[in-house]
């Protein structure tokens, strides 16, 4: 299982405090901080809706950041989910619409295929 190699590779070579590891499975997530208590998680989601169900089960894993697709997230989600100390970000956003959005909402992090164009919108937008 890819789960199981990736732990022994960061056991291997010592990486506990240093790993970051992002999912679109909680039972993933769950496996590794069953493991590791100091490797830093998050989720990443694909549904519009937030589900009280969804802070809890963030809270199980002790993530500390969520990301979801740009087009479903929302200023209320990245609200909540700040309000519980865990950081947001969207995920393909690859226009200046996206961008505006993400923007919009708040997001502490954007995933770009777009470094340049995502750079020049928030070097301007952000000042």
């Amino acid at each position: 299982q890819l789960c199981t190699r990736v732990l022994e590779l960061i056991d291997t070579y010592h990486r506990a405090g240093s790993a970051i590891i992002t999912s679109f499975s909680l039972p993933v997530l769950e496996t590794v901080r069953a493991h590791h208590a100091r490797i830093r998680l998050g989720l990443l989601g694909h549904r519009s809706v937030f589900r009280p169900s969804l802070l809890a089960q963030l809270h199980d894993v002790q993530a500390t950041y969520y990301f979801q697709n740009v087009l479903t997230m929302s200023h209320r989600l990245a609200d909540r989910l700040a309000e519980h100390g865990i950081q947001s970000g969207v995920f393909t956003a690859n226009s200046i619409r996206a961008f505006a959005h993400a923007r919009a909402c708040g997001v502490d992090y954007v995933i770009t295929d777009r470094l340049e164009e995502a750079q020049a919108f928030f070097s301007k937008h952000d000042r």
